[in-house]
């Protein structure tokens, strides 16, 4: 299935969210901001794509068959190159300003984002404030995000069919 373009509603309400998120949330540590080339991919993505993962369902070694070890529920590619660079910027403004994060990490929805043959993955835990990332110039490695870029990223799966996992108990 296709990818959704939000409508000019549903980005005027990410826009008034992602604006009350700045005005309200603290200003990142810098040792807890994504490095440089990730948010370089990030923040002009040729291709990006939204997975939903399964938070109770993970293996240990990074199987071939799974996302950062978790079990993939569906997927859906962002076509947009609008949307892909809306989805992009969103995720790296939220790391920038980022409340309290909790240790849960139960990652729900991944992203794979690519610009001039670098890739970027994340497993991100919108329930407790936590993304793990992999991309050029970094290791494997959890950094806060706030819980509003996840609205753009449910709306993609919601728009495919693809149902989220319940929050964990």
């Amino acid at each position: 299935m296709g990818a959704v373009v939000s409508g000019w509603r549903s980005r005027l309400g990410d826009a008034v969210v992602a604006r009350l998120s700045a005005l309200l949330s603290p200003r990142t540590d810098p040792t807890n901001l994504f490095p440089d080339a990730v948010r370089l991919v990030l923040e002009q993505p040729d291709a990006l794509e939204v997975l939903a993962l399964d938070p109770a369902d993970h293996q240990n070694g990074n199987p071939p068959d799974r996302f950062h070890g978790h079990a993939i529920l569906g997927r859906v590619v962002v076509a947009s190159a609008a949307e892909r660079t809306r989805i992009g910027r969103a995720l790296v403004a939220g790391n920038r300003r980022t409340g309290p994060s909790f240790k849960c990490f139960d990652p729900y929805i991944g992203v794979v984002a690519e610009r001039g043959g670098d890739r970027v993955s994340l497993a991100a835990c919108f329930w407790c404030g936590n993304v793990e990332v992999a991309g050029p110039g970094t290791e494997r490695r959890i950094y806060p995000l706030s819980g509003w870029p996840a609205r753009p990223l449910v709306r993609q799966l919601a728009a495919a069919g693809v149902v989220l996992p319940k929050p964990p108990e």
